[in-house]
């Protein structure tokens, strides 16, 4: 469960959102390059103007999110098959790792559409 990481999104005009996704994998204690790729998707995820990102100190900052429940659920479905054996961990480590450069693994929390708070 490491692995497993929230980012806070506060967007100037919609509020805050977030995301949760494998962000360990990069750095456990740089953030910037997993935020750069968040990012970078933030459009997707309907963040046009973003103000603030962050990454949380635990999980449970944005368990009060919309979709946080669906992410979370998504994401342990993939957790659990994390291979344990160290050759095959690395190869999946990179495989999330070139998943999330490319959008996908990452999965959005939803706004709560009441605007900034």
């Amino acid at each position: 469960m490491d692995n497993i990481v929230a980012i806070k999104i506060i967007d100037r005009d919609e509020g805050e959102t977030g995301v949760l996704t494998f962000g360990r994998i990069y750095d456990e204690v740089d953030h910037e390059s997993l935020l750069n790729i968040i990012r970078m998707h933030c459009p997707k995820f309907g963040v046009r103007n973003l103000e603030k990102m962050e990454v949380c100190w635990t999980i449970q900052e944005v368990s009060h999110m919309r979709f946080f429940y669906e992410a979370y659920a998504k994401l342990l479905k993939e957790y659990l098959k994390t291979p344990t054996h160290s050759v095959d961990y690395d190869n999946w480590v990179e495989e999330k790792k070139r998943r999330i450069y490319c959008g996908q693994d990452i999965y959005s929390l939803g706004f709560d559409h009441k605007g900034k708070k």
